[in-house]
């Protein structure tokens, strides 16, 4: 099997046996809830406000929270969930050493330093105006599909009040601002918010982007891992998404529904790694969709009940994108497999040339 290696090839190739494969996934998932005990030991409801849609799960029933409790319990589940996301790179840390890699290659072999040859994409040309190059034209496009996604939302949706009093109206109102500034801050923020989110999202690419893709590519090529790596993706939110994290829904259809979105997303993100070979592109572009996903919110009905299965940007809508995105980049990739090895064989780099 072709080895997941550097620009010069000198790279050790992952595990990708079934064995290395299969802990890989029991320990993210195994890791997955056990950090996230206390969310359910608590019984923490991580439904959206505004207020929360429950009509379609089984939220837990008792005495409304006081404010301290409300805050604690916040508090307990945002922890909670940064720690979450650092449970992938943990398991492919171990999954690597465990099969024999010594720890210093470890995250060089994960992405996290010189650029790597990842299967199924053409070598890249070496460089650094190169690399920020698609760096940034990686980020953009994120952006552009966040945009996208929130765009079908509101036309698909009939979101906007016919009093304009959305919940951005609220905000810039209670900070005694204009709208228009305030909309300007918001989307001036999420650059910022990228970045912040870029150093837990890293926790999560290192071990799905940086292990299981490649793994599964060299494995069941590229098309299969998108399938197979976003439903595992999908499958390990289910300790937050059981909980009624994003779309208020308290059982198997919301994990069924966020595992349908991470296989398109997945696509996406695995997409930058093997054009880029750096796991921190996916990682950036993993934050700024974090944090670029709250614009729906800006443009809601302040009265009306926020519903994150229609008006998240992993909700049933946003599979209008990303299904197709999925689709289109299997498409491209498949392309490129026959002349990458080739050259391989032949020993030969194709500067400039990337996917």
């Amino acid at each position: 099997m072709p080895a997941v290696t550097t620009l010069n090839d000198r790279s050790p190739a992952l595990p990708v046996s079934g064995k290395a494969i299969g802990l890989y996934v029991v320990l993210a998932l195994g890791l997955a809830w056990f950090v996230t005990l206390p969310i359910w030991l608590i019984g923490i409801d991580l439904s959206p406000s505004l207020p929360a849609v429950k009509e379609t799960g089984e939220p837990g029933s008792g005495p409304m929270p006081t404010e301290g409790e409300l805050f604690t319990q916040s508090l307990i589940a945002q922890v909670c969930g940064v720690v979450m996301m650092f449970t992938p790179g943990i398991a492919a840390v171990i999954t690597l050493m465990v099969s024999g890699v010594k720890f210093s290659r470890v995250f060089p072999m994960l992405g996290a330093g010189r650029p790597v040859r990842v299967p199924g994409f053409r070598p890249r040309a070496a460089g650094n105006w190169p690399y920020v190059r698609r760096l940034l034209l990686g980020l953009v496009a994120t952006l552009a599909v966040t945009l996208l996604i929130a765009l079908v939302i509101t036309i698909a949706t009939p979101v906007w009040p016919a009093n304009g009093h959305t919940l951005a109206h609220q905000s810039a109102s209670a900070l005694g601002m204009p709208l228009a500034l305030f909309l300007v801050m918001q989307f001036a923020m999420i650059p910022v918010g990228a970045i912040f989110n870029a150093l837990p999202s890293v926790g999560e690419e290192l071990g799905w982007r940086g292990y299981l893709y490649p793994a599964l590519t060299q494995r069941l090529g590229f098309a299969w891992a998108v399938v197979v790596g976003g439903a595992i993706w999908g499958v390990w939110h289910a300790p937050l998404i059981m909980a009624g994290y994003n779309f208020g829904l308290f059982g198997l259809p919301g994990v069924a529904l966020m595992t349908a979105s991470c296989i398109g997303l997945g696509a996406w993100f695995a997409y930058l790694y093997g054009a880029t070979g750096s796991i921190w592109v996916p990682a950036l572009a993993h934050g700024l969709f974090n944090a670029a996903a709250g614009i729906t919110l800006l443009f809601w009905p302040a009265d009306t009940a926020f519903n994150g299965v229609t008006a998240s940007v992993l909700g049933v809508w946003s599979l209008v994108v990303l299904v197709p995105l999925a689709a289109v980049l299997v498409w491209r990739v498949a392309k490129e497999p026959g002349r990458a090895e080739k050259n391989l064989e032949n020993g030969l780099q194709t500067p400039g040339e990337s996917v």
